[in-house]
């Protein structure tokens, strides 16, 4: 096995670790969709606070509006930079099926 093979399983090793765990805290998601339902709970509490806003403040109602759109075009990027973070799902059963002899080689 080349230095560059050896290299690539490492970090697919080390990529289906971090998201099984991701997988595992957020209720079998991937890591683009947590990552994505992150942003839209955040533009959805923005949003609250807007229609809360809304008779007290015009001026802070525009802020947080602004603030929302902008949070959703933040979270349609992340999600998209996030995909690179997916692995397959045949990966994180492998992971899972190796995980103690894995860790237990560190």
């Amino acid at each position: 096995m080349g230095d560059d093979e050896y290299a690539f399983l490492v970090r697919q090793v080390y990529a289906s670790g971090w998201a099984a765990q991701v997988s595992e805290a957020t209720g079998g998601k991937s890591t683009s969709e947590a990552v994505g339902e992150a942003y839209e709970k955040a533009a959805e509490q923005m949003e609250k606070a807007a229609e809360g806003a809304a008779g007290k403040d015009p001026e802070a109602r525009k802020q947080l509006e602004k603030g929302t759109k902008d949070l959703e075009k933040q979270g349609e990027a992340a999600r998209d930079a996030a995909h690179s973070l997916d692995v397959p799902p045949a990966n994180l059963v492998l992971f899972r099926k190796y995980e103690a002899d894995l860790r237990s080689t560190r």
